[in-house]
């Protein structure tokens, strides 16, 4: 599954109005997000995963993380990939 249209959280107007339409705009942003739901080429252009990034590692705690997720950032300073499990742990990439 690639990106997700969340209509459902909005209330039933919204429900109402886009119906059936909900599962054309999923697909269509999945299409032009370039997600497949299979393995990326060497090559590819499109269906990359895009990370916040930030100038320092992060300090604040993150809030509304949906369950089963976890808060993730780039440090472009540092060159440090940061997730938030309680508190903030990270890696040094090179």
């Amino acid at each position: 599954m690639g990106l997700l249209a969340d209509v459902f959280s909005y209330g039933d107007g919204l429900k109402r109005r886009l119906g059936d339409h909900a599962k054309a705009i999923n697909t269509l942003i999945d299409e032009r997000a370039g997600y497949s739901g299979a393995a990326l080429d060497t090559t590819a252009t499109l269906g990359f995963a895009y990370l916040p990034t930030c100038a320092g590692a992060p300090t604040g705690t993150p809030e509304l993380v949906p369950t089963g997720a976890v808060a993730s950032v780039y440090d472009t300073t540092n060159n440090r990939l940061y997730v938030y499990n309680g508190a903030w742990k990270s890696v040094a990439l090179s």
